[in-house]
């Protein structure tokens, strides 16, 4: 329970006690400072992987699915977007009839 006689606190009061909390300036930590751009190294592209995605309709994405087979959806939707990328028909053609079969 609070005491009766305790004196309430101001505004101008708790704002004194902000600035006495906050650390002095020689107190502060200093910022750990950026890399400089030679110490940066070029990263290669070329082996990172990142994602692609589309947004389909649930009837496009049963289709694609029921085409490639069990968990091969992703497999086949790459290689026909890369194939058409190239455009490679051949491969386009040989994964299109691997789909019929």
């Amino acid at each position: 329970m609070a005491k009766k006689n305790a004196p309430k606190k101001t505004p101008k009061k708790q704002a004194a006690q902000k600035k006495a909390a906050k650390p002095k300036a020689a107190e502060k930590k200093h910022a750990v400072p950026a890399p400089t751009s030679d110490a940066r190294q070029p990263q290669d592209d070329s082996k990172e992987v990142v994602v692609f995605a589309m947004r389909l309709r649930r009837a496009e994405r049963d289709l694609i699915h029921k085409a490639a087979g069990s968990g091969k959806a992703s497999q086949f939707i790459r290689a026909l977007a890369l194939a058409a990328a190239k455009g490679d028909l051949k491969s386009i053609q040989v994964i299109v009839s691997k789909v019929r079969k």
